[in-house]
């Protein structure tokens, strides 16, 4: 997920969908589109085998999806998805 602050800077932040929400996401959602994410943020933490340094990484874990405007071939209207707390299965970003 990219966030444009302004016209020169953009954050990136990975973003953890599971089941049935990832599939929605999946079938409604292109590059380019404008969505809200609901969610959590969790810290991943590790150790970098090369340097032995720790590293960490902060990712959005997403339960519910908001819909703002479509674009590309998934063009369609309609309400976000609700919460999901399932399995995992296919991620999407």
């Amino acid at each position: 997920m990219a966030v444009t602050h302004s016209k020169d800077k953009t954050s990136w932040f990975r973003v953890e969908m599971y089941s049935p929400l990832a599939e929605e996401a999946t079938a409604r959602v292109g590059r380019g589109s404008r969505v809200t994410i609901n969610g959590f943020l969790k810290e991943d933490t590790w150790v970098d085998k090369a340097t032995n340094s720790r590293r960490s990484k902060i990712k959005v874990i997403a339960q519910s999806l908001g819909i703002v405007s479509l674009r590309g071939p998934n063009q369609q209207d309609g309400a976000g998805a609700g919460a999901s707390d399932s399995a995992p299965s296919a991620a999407a970003a």
